[in-house]
């Protein structure tokens, strides 16, 4: 049975694998852990320097000196640096129903508690998991950061010039039919059309859930592989495609698309079930054209929908949980489906959008295991020994 996010394998076998991969570190006390975290992060650190590096370098040869100013968005490192703790409890839960007496019962009392906390050290609360964590974290912040100023820089860099074209391709590919028009049918009713909102907004507390969980994970290589995949999708996908193929959306198409708008019966809709329910997706989108339109300078208000990030983190996170358990990746498989679906009926993204995503993850988790493999061998020793995480 797989243990929830930030919950992972038996601690015994953890430490064994620890110890075993890396015995030097363990027996050098604190320092000698930092050292090992900051040589295991190497790959991670140098692609977040790498990127800020590049953004600065695009800031001056393209004349935006205001870009990178957003890297010091200060809620983004305020927001990890209070998720990342959150699976400690539930990991030092799982250690203490675990720890058990010779007969294989629960051990109790002070012996109990005492044990249970030299294991939890062992396993989570040393100075190489909490330097590999607290690194983690601050990684994924920057990169966000980065991301969300060059997505917000997009229309001047690239006007919207890529709706048309898409929507296009989008119908030509679905058969004649725009794909809302297929999926209308079956998902245009208020319920299903108010649980896909709300399920849409599970999006940015799942992205916390996942990167607080892999913080954590004993298991060295998939955990830096996730984190290389997550930044490379987020920077490649959400900032270099998205500007080469510069598009607002179906929601913004008759404001980016002069002449006949195709989705406005989508919208029509929209409109209608806001009348009798509380529907977030419609506000949003007008706030964020607001912003747009008023030039705000906040990295979250930014406007893109080729490739969609938001179905790119699901199948992220299913080839993440694939690797681990065929069961626990079975309800990210379905969850990544319904933000697709989402995204459509919605109106943020074209269908094409989502197969961009799937195609262009699916290439980043393979480069980055290829990479791991060649570069870093290494950090992938005693992971199998890790047990389940």
């Amino acid at each position: 049975m797989n243990p929830p996010p930030g919950v992972e394998a038996a601690p015994a076998e953890e430490a064994t694998a620890s110890s075993a991969a890396r015995p030097a570190a363990l027996a050098g006390g604190p320092l000698a852990g930092l050292g090992a975290a900051l040589l295991e992060q190497r790959l991670l650190i140098g692609l977040v320097a790498a990127i800020v590096a590049i953004g600065y370098a695009m800031q001056a040869a393209l004349g935006l000196p205001d870009v990178m100013r957003n890297l010091r968005f200060a809620p983004s490192y305020w927001f990890f640096a209070n998720v990342l703790p959150l699976p400690l409890p539930f990991a030092l839960l799982l250690v203490r129903l675990r720890t058990r007496a010779p007969d294989g019962t629960l051990l109790v009392g002070r012996a109990g508690w005492a044990l249970t906390w030299r294991r939890f050290r062992a396993s989570y609360f040393n100075t190489e998991r909490a330097t590999a964590a607290i690194l983690a974290g601050l990684c994924i912040a920057v990169s966000i950061n980065a991301f969300g100023a060059w997505k917000l820089s997009i229309p001047r860099v690239h006007p919207f010039d890529w709706d048309a074209r898409i929507a296009a391709f989008d119908k030509a590919l679905h058969f004649g039919r725009y794909p809302y028009q297929w999926l209308q049918p079956i998902l245009g009713h208020p319920g299903i059309t108010v649980a896909l909102d709300i399920t849409y907004y599970t999006w940015l507390p799942l992205v916390a859930a996942m990167c607080a969980w892999q913080a954590w994970t004993p298991r060295r290589e998939l955990r830096l592989r996730f984190f290389l995949t997550f930044i490379l999708s987020w920077v490649l996908l959400g900032d270099v495609l998205a500007t080469i193929f510069s598009s607002a959306g179906p929601c913004y198409y008759d404001r980016v698309v002069a002449g006949p708008n195709p989705f406005a019966p989508l919208f029509a809709y929209h409109a209608e079930v806001l009348k009798l329910h509380l529907l977030g997706t419609p506000l949003v989108q007008q706030a964020l054209w607001e912003h747009y339109t008023h030039h705000t300078t906040g990295p979250y208000t930014g406007i893109s929908a080729f490739p969609s990030i938001h179905v790119s983190m699901p199948v992220l996170y299913s080839l993440l949980t694939w690797r681990i358990s065929r069961k626990l990746a079975i309800p990210f498989i379905a969850y990544a489906v319904v933000i697709w679906l989402g995204s459509i009926h919605l109106g943020w993204h074209y269908a094409v959008d989502g197969y961009v995503s799937l195609m262009g993850v699916s290439a980043i988790w393979w480069f980055t295991g290829v990479v791991l493999r060649r570069f870093a061998p290494d950090i992938g020793a005693g992971d199998s020994a890790a047990g389940s995480a």
